[in-house]
């Protein structure tokens, strides 16, 4: 049996002693239930059900706390591949046991403390606006109180959220002993004004028609061509820029995803145990160089996305001004000479 296998059995004859005789005769009842869930903690570990001990583990740690329940929690979040939780819960032994600790099991702790900490990294996150909620895989993480992010080396989705902002979500490969920085500015969320229908021209009665044409100057005093153009030539420049930001989005987009493929297969790669450690280290160092490509070219996409948003938008506005235009236009009323045509009349003029 190994030393630390020791030290963790040694540890639990050292519960066991401690939870059945260091309480008073008032606290039999908890002091039973906590001896109880320790015991069955300890079967469920030996017959490889680390979850299932855990729970029984820190049950009996809240009806009974004693630092060595903290080695048998720690053993057990070990096995599960949550090495966080693990060395905290290392640590805390070490911090409640005090003098308590012989020199053979402060050694071993801190060889155990040295391996895990080679297997966790810490995640940095600058985040515009400052309140922005952080999630990785779904879950709101425990900072430090330097505001990072303790987690065991692998790969990660991460998303911060803010009221009023786009949620922006990012992948990222944590190293082992390394820090992981990374910027984020969220995007506002668009304010789409509702454009009001035009109201309805009110009915004119014939003769006040009439009137009104009859003052007017003639059409071609009016001069309503160079504004037709004017609109037309940006109905032209807006939906060029729609399709420049459109061409932009379709190659960004195809490069992010390209990289993010590159990332999944560095990452696959560098976890396969047939390859050497410095050849897995190599892959592990692309992975993370095309997941950073990645994140570049998806905030790029964005960009452009946003872009060829607007850009149509402001093609759709201006055509529909146009169209509202011409239809004022369509149909023009001009006098005519009454020497013409023996007496009074209009003459309707216009697209059809």
């Amino acid at each position: 049996m190994s030393l630390r296998h020791t030290i963790q059995f040694g540890l639990a004859v050292l519960s066991l002693s401690w939870l059945c005789f260091a309480a008073p005769a008032a606290a039999d009842d908890s002091k039973a239930r906590a001896r109880a869930l320790f015991n069955q903690g300890v079967t469920e570990f030996e017959a490889g059900n680390p979850r299932a001990a855990l729970q029984s583990f820190e049950s009996a740690y809240r009806l009974a706390p004693h630092p060595a329940v903290r080695v048998n929690m720690a053993n057990c979040f070990e096995q599960l591949g949550r090495f966080v939780e693990a060395k905290f819960n290392y640590e805390r032994f070490l911090e409640e046991s005090g003098d308590s600790v012989s020199p053979e099991q402060l050694s071993e702790v801190e060889v155990t403390l040295a391996r895990l900490s080679a297997q966790i990294g810490t995640l940095i996150v600058s985040a515009q606006p400052a309140n922005a909620v952080l999630r990785v895989d779904g879950v709101i993480p425990k900072r430090l109180p330097t505001g990072g992010v303790q987690l065991p080396t692998g790969r990660y989705e991460i998303a911060l959220s803010a009221d009023g902002f786009r949620e922006a979500q990012r992948t990222i490969m944590i190293v082992g002993q390394e820090e992981t920085r990374i910027d984020v500015r969220l995007e506002p969320e668009p304010n789409l004004d509702l454009v009001a229908a035009p109201l309805p021209e009110p009915a004119v009665a014939d003769d006040e028609v009439r009137d009104e044409e009859e003052e007017a100057p003639p059409p071609e005093e009016q001069e309503l061509a160079p504004a037709g153009k004017s609109r037309r030539t940006l109905i032209w420049v807006a939906a060029g820029a729609t399709g420049s930001f459109a061409v932009g989005l379709a190659v960004t987009g195809g490069l992010s995803l390209a990289a993010r493929q590159e990332f999944e297969e560095a990452v696959e790669a560098s976890n396969d145990p047939r390859r050497a450690p410095a050849e897995r280290e190599g892959l592990r160092a692309d992975g993370i160089a095309a997941a950073d490509r990645a994140n570049r070219l998806a905030l790029v996409s964005d960009i452009f996305l946003v872009s060829t948003v607007v850009a149509a938008g402001a093609t759709l506005l201006i055509w529909l001004v146009d169209r509202k235009a011409e239809k004022r236009t369509a149909m023009r009323a001009a006098p005519m000479g009454l020497r013409e045509r023996g007496g009074g009349g209009l003459v309707l003029g216009g697209k059809f």
